[in-house]
């Protein structure tokens, strides 16, 4: 980080100026630019640099204190145990790079967005570990140890008190597709499009909700990875060039009962 005040100055200040900060601060030029007149301006500036946090000033006799605290700035980033993920899209998911201030970042909220985002994209038992340290000389350190676990698919949909309407059109109606790959929002979403489309059809007083998701292995073959149930064949065989595309070994896996649901 380096200070570069370019502000005109004409009068000298007339007592000492002190800047102390939690971290050491890169070459600037504060001190040969600061003087009575324009200290505030100077402090305003310094308040709106990215790697600080925050200013503070007082003045005691002869004496202006400016009390500087400094974000610290990521040094290095270590990713172990990503498969599926690049370290980029790790980086980017979880909002860090290297030389960027650690800005309301902790250890809980990158173990948190990661495994949240694993989820969305059907690793349900994804974990993550994250442990952040910092020196002296405000340089942090991140460290993220991941278990991607398996790949889920989508095995199966079961509608408990359903009565007016078959299996295939209550599937229909979600969204849900047997053999993609399992997405909690989607799912989530599937909740709404249900209940939405019992009132369409007059029940008024109908109420739907996800009661529960259950993570299984398969006991049998899950062809539909490949060749689900959709009506348009250009859409059922681009579907399944994408589960085999994207995720070969999974879908494999799954063609021969040896993969995950949910």
């Amino acid at each position: 980080m380096v200070l570069i005040l370019l502000l005109s100055f004409s009068l000298a200040f007339s007592f000492e100026v002190i800047i102390k900060s939690n971290y050491p601060l890169k070459k600037n030029n504060i001190l040969s630019v600061i003087n009575k007149k324009n200290y505030r301006k100077v402090i305003e500036i310094l308040k709106r640099i990215p790697e600080i946090k925050s200013v503070n000033y007082e003045i005691k006799e002869n004496k202006l204190l400016i009390y500087i605290e400094r974000y610290p700035i990521i040094k290095k980033i270590e990713i172990k145990g990503n498969v599926f993920l690049t370290e980029e899209d790790v980086k980017n998911i979880a909002g860090i790079d290297e030389k960027l201030p650690l800005k309301n970042i902790t250890s809980y909220s990158i173990k948190r967005v990661l495994e949240e985002y694993y989820k969305e994209i059907g690793f349900l038992n994804a974990s993550v570990n994250v442990k952040i340290s910092k020196d002296k000389k405000g340089n942090a350190y991140v460290k993220i140890k991941i278990e991607e676990g398996n790949l889920f698919f989508l095995g199966d949909v079961i509608f408990k008190g359903a009565k007016s309407f078959n299996k295939k059109e209550l599937i229909k109606a979600s969204g849900l597709i047997i053999g993609e790959v399992f997405n909690i929002d989607k799912v989530e979403d599937a909740e709404i499009k249900i209940g939405e489309f019992y009132r369409k059809n007059f029940f008024f007083d109908s109420f739907v909700y996800l009661k529960e998701i259950k993570r299984e292995k398969l006991k049998r073959r899950l062809k539909a990875v490949l060749f689900p149930d959709i009506d348009n064949f250009l859409d059922r065989i681009s579907f399944g060039l994408k589960n085999l595309i994207s995720h070969p070994v999974a879908t494999v896996k799954a063609l021969f009962g040896r993969g995950n649901v949910g």
